[in-house]
């Protein structure tokens, strides 16, 4: 059995980057141009993304979106600029890693890959560090990049770091070496960082100054790495976007499946072979010969012939086992593995459901103590020997539940949220001619979260009902003005009869009279509730036997 040593390539990782220079004023450009790209993972950097932007507007259901937004910077205090962003195609299994990121704006998440015929995990890092460059920033983030690379064996981090006084030099396609300025600190400080963590700058792209502000830093090979032709977004003359890929192969000892060919003997035309050999005169054969070893050698190739030409041969086949298994060993085999599978699946959800129950996590339990006293009694609560925090405000099933049992605080986030969802409608249904359209898609996004759960927290104080009711009159003002109607529909409830809606306050009066409805009829079982409805016949009269009583 021979043994051959075989390189099996997996499919290659294509990797998009560009510092974008703003995102906020080119969403339909960008989502357009996405539709028609099929990178695995693309990296944004300078964003200047906010929470107002959804992860929708700039990319479809083929992504998983991972943002850092400015606001969640600790070293930047201005609302707009800076932030980055990293999507991942659903093809790869990804996972955001928290745990790894800085103050500064980056953004860590790992996705599987197969190396060496293992599955590993490759962490992915991208980076902004704002120029003017400052060195508690940077000195920062490369602390917390060392801190992470400690516990990362597969590392890339893409992004800017506006340090183009570092002179890059060699072939595309290979690291490239670092030329340092004299006296230059913060090149001195990634440089170091590069050399500690074994890894290498691959990009070689300039911008129109001939420098490159945008690295591509990585412990695994990087193959095509080139300027973008097609990029997603308008190019700043500074930052040319990238392309590359990420090959990884994976070496495998397989056993050879050449089988040399038997002959099938059982289907032998025997009749032309005793034809063939009654032919052969042997004594005319043997007189040619001069000694008995060339006879035999003769008579030996004279079969040999005839078995070739009648005698049918096997095909090759493709064993998974060597030869000298037998039937029973792989049956035997097959059963062993498949309780192998059954025993790995079991010990999985066993782990699972440990882990579940050990991680629980003290820090993000709260407790909530329901009650209007002025001077309540508090009582205080403990997991693992570590003290609950008590709250104000606790959240189930979507709902906000302040301790006094009131929704003052849901109306408020709800309201917020609302107003949130429409301006994200009105962004995006600008171009939309027809008025049923925007209120198809205003009822879907819009009303429908405005009227979740409202037999719970249906508001009773007018200052709560005129709030919601705000979010709906401001979608038909913005409609009656798209219909050029606002002259003609001064009022709301003008507004409401000639789009054909009903009011909010209606609507969730209605559901509260369905759900009524629906207990009394026993269509939703709920004793408890059914209990607090007092359901009392009238007793002035009856009926015995078709017999009216007075």
């Amino acid at each position: 059995m021979i043994v051959n040593q075989q390189l099996k390539f997996n499919r290659k990782i294509s990797i998009y980057y560009q510092n974008i220079r703003g995102l906020r004023t080119k969403t339909v450009d960008f989502y357009k141009e996405m539709l028609a790209c099929e990178y695995d993972v693309i990296a944004l950097s300078e964003t200047w993304l906010a929470s107002d932007i959804f992860d929708s507007e700039l990319f479809n259901d083929r992504y998983v979106v991972y943002r850092r937004d400015r606001d969640s910077s600790f070293f930047h205090t201005k609302k707009y600029g800076g932030g980055v962003l990293l999507a991942v195609s659903k093809c790869l299994n990804s996972l955001r890693l928290t745990y790894y990121e800085s103050k500064c704006e980056d953004v860590w998440i790992s996705i599987d890959i197969r190396v060496n015929n293992k599955l590993e995990k490759l962490s992915i890092c991208c980076v902004y560090i704002p120029s003017p460059v400052q060195k508690h920033v940077l000195e920062h983030f490369l602390d917390s990049a060392n801190q992470a690379m400690e516990t990362s064996k597969l590392t890339l981090i893409l992004g800017d770091f506006n340090l183009g006084n570092i002179e890059w030099t060699g072939s595309p396609g290979l690291p490239l070496l670092a030329t340092l300025p004299q006296n230059s600190l913060y090149a001195t400080m990634l440089t170091d960082f590069i050399t500690l963590n074994n890894l290498d700058q691959y990009n070689h792209v300039k911008n129109h100054n001939s420098k490159i502000l945008d690295l591509v830093l990585t412990n695994i090979p990087v193959s095509c790495l080139r300027a973008c032709d097609s990029p997603l977004s308008k190019v700043d003359a500074h930052h040319p976007p990238l392309e590359f890929q990420l090959s990884s192969c994976t070496s495998t000892l397989t056993l050879s499946s050449r089988e040399e060919p038997r002959y099938k003997f059982y289907k032998g035309d025997y009749c032309k072979i005793i034809e063939e050999l009654k032919v052969i005169s042997w004594h005319d054969v043997f007189k040619q010969c001069s000694d008995v070893d060339s006879m035999v050698q003769l008579l030996y190739d004279k079969i040999n012939n005839i078995i070739i030409k009648h005698i049918p041969k096997s095909k090759n086949s493709t064993r998974k086992y060597p030869c000298w298994y037998s039937r029973d060993l792989i049956s035997l085999l097959r059963e062993k593995n498949k309780y192998q599978r059954t025993c790995k699946l079991i010990h999985s959800d066993y782990k699972k459901y440990i882990s579940s129950i050990e991680s629980l996590n003290a820090d993000k339990c709260n407790f909530v103590h329901f009650s209007r006293k002025k001077s309540p009694y508090f009582k205080s609560y403990v997991i693992n020997n570590h003290a609950i925090n008590e709250v104000d405000v606790i959240k189930d099933l979507g709902v906000h539940i302040d301790n006094k049992l009131r929704f003052h605080t849901h109306v408020d986030l709800l309201a917020k949220r609302s107003y949130k969802l429409l301006g994200f409608v009105l962004r995006n249904c600008r171009e939309f001619k027809s008025a049923s359209s925007k209120i198809a898609v205003f009822n879907t996004l819009v009303r429908s979260g405005l009227e979740y759960c409202s037999v719970v927290w249906n508001p009773h104080y007018e200052v709560h009902k005129k709030r919601l009711e705000a979010v709906q009159k401001r979608f038909l003002w913005h409609l009656s003005y798209q219909c050029n109607l606002v002259k003609r529909l001064p009022t709301y409830n003008s507004r409401l009869k000639y789009f054909k809606m009903t009011s909010l306050e209606s609507r969730r009066n209605m559901m509260d009279y369905l759900f009524l409805f629906k207990l009394v009829n026993n269509s939703l079982d709920c004793p408890d509730l059914l209990k607090q409805i007092n359901l009392n016949p009238a007793m002035g009269m009856a009926w015995v036997s078709g017999t009216e009583i007075h």
